[in-house]
């Protein structure tokens, strides 16, 4: 429940002082607070051209202030998402579990359902996963005595979600257009720092949005790739031939052929002959021969 001094507050702010309370966003304030700054943004109406003018410079700062002291975790209110796992809309949503449980005599087939979703969602998965277990979940020893516990968290469950905001009419899968991505695209080094530091990605979605213009889901949705290319960078190449593992900087990979190793090859070959007959070859650690914790020096 946002604070009458809090609106009061909000009321009292310049239209440069609103749009920077919009766009500072998660880092120092509440999302209930945040959502009633944009309600009154939107009821004054302020003319594109107008709003235009004044981003850049918040935005610019904005930036600064999270080089030289970046956050490090965004808050965020119950929701752990900003697209429903189930419909893919974007609404108001609420994390929650929901066990399904059949059992037969010996063997027993349970279920887990658990994401974030919106009032539609949580209403359907609720229904299906209960009434599933109501009636099919109590054939068995076990299962007698599992079925009355998933019923009762299904429940309980279902009764905390009904808090939960029903889902827009005007509701849409968010989708990334050219649009979107080119507003987000100044923020890519941004996001990218964020999510090296382990923040959460549907906070960062939360935060990114408001400052390059998008929803929250078409941010989300910006951010999804470039989580697959820093997850798919691949580990550097290594030679393992030798028993030992050696780095190959990437930048000699293409410098480096196999003629070149097979000449190194078979310059180590010819001075450990020439050692074998001078009386000095040294013993491989790891062969049978010699010892292995022995100095070869």
């Amino acid at each position: 429940m946002l604070r009458q001094q809090t609106k009061d507050h909000i009321y009292s702010l310049s239209d440069s002082e609103l749009l920077e309370y919009v766009l500072t966003g998660l880092r120092m304030y509440e999302p209930d607070a945040i959502s009633f700054a944009r309600a009154e943004l939107d009821r004054r109406a302020l003319p594109a051209d107008k709003i235009a003018s004044l981003r850049p410079a918040i935005v610019e700062a904005l930036i600064r202030q999270d080089v030289h002291n970046p956050p490090e975790r965004i808050r965020v209110g119950a929701s752990t998402s900003v697209v429903c796992d189930g419909c893919g809309l974007e609404a108001p949503l609420r994390h929650v579990t929901y066990r399904e449980h059949v059992g037969a005599i010996v063997l027993r087939f349970p279920t887990v359902y658990q994401g974030s979703y919106c009032r539609k969602c949580n209403s359907r998965l609720f229904w299906s996963s209960t009434t599933t277990t109501f009636f099919l979940g109590w054939w068995g020893v076990i299962s007698f005595f599992v079925t009355p516990a998933n019923l009762l968290d299904n429940i309980i469950t279902f009764l905390r979600s009904r808090s939960l905001a029903p889902v827009p009419l005007n509701a849409t899968r968010p989708q990334l257009d050219a649009a979107a991505s080119a507003r987000l695209a100044p923020y890519q080094r941004m996001i990218e720092d964020r999510l090296v530091a382990y923040v959460d990605i549907s906070d960062l979605a939360r935060e990114i949005a408001p400052l390059a213009g998008v929803t929250p889901g078409q941010a989300w949705r910006y951010i999804q790739p470039i989580i697959r290319r820093i997850n798919e960078v691949p580990a550097p190449p290594q030679d393992t031939r030798r028993g030992f593992a050696v780095v190959v900087p990437a930048s000699n990979l293409e410098q480096t052929t196999d003629s070149d190793i097979a000449s190194i090859d078979k310059d180590a070959e010819t001075n450990n002959e020439q050692r074998e007959r001078d009386g000095t070859a040294v013993p491989s650690p790891f062969s049978g021969d010699g010892n292995r914790d022995s100095d070869p020096r």
